[in-house]
């Protein structure tokens, strides 16, 4: 269930890109589970909002009015929960390609044992392949 609770606390998650690449570098792997739902994930966010953007871009309506959804979509969202809509909502495709970016390294990492936070080694146990045993 997603809840707002801009009424309850308030935050700032990072200060520069090294800090956010780090940090969404060291768990969108974990978020995604598997890395074939990771994938998954990205591409219906590529679907959803980077691809119409694109055909926007190349002149399509029909283009045009998915881009102006997804902008709509973050606007709402922005003003709900007192986030800054612009230019974030009509940068919303460059975001979803960071996204994409950052899911790819934070499988890479964890592959290789590199994630690191705050300086520190973050370790995390290899994805599951199938059923435990007993389960």
């Amino acid at each position: 269930m997603v809840v707002d609770g801009t009424t309850l606390a308030t935050n700032r998650m990072y200060a520069g890109w090294a800090e956010l690449r780090d940090g969404y570098a060291k768990s969108l792997a974990a978020a995604g589970g598997h890395p074939a739902a990771s994938a998954a994930q990205v591409r219906l966010l590529w679907w959803l909002f980077v691809l119409p953007a694109a055909a926007a871009a190349r002149g399509s309506r029909a283009g045009l009015a998915g881009y102006l959804a997804g902008v709509a979509g973050r606007v709402v969202a922005a003003r709900r929960t007192g986030g800054r809509s612009w230019p974030d909502a009509a940068a919303h495709p460059v975001s979803v390609g960071l996204l994409g970016y950052l899911t790819a390294l934070s499988w890479w990492r964890r592959r290789r044992g590199t994630a690191t936070w705050k300086g520190r080694p973050v370790t995390a146990a290899p994805p599951r392949r199938g059923p435990r045993a007993g389960s």
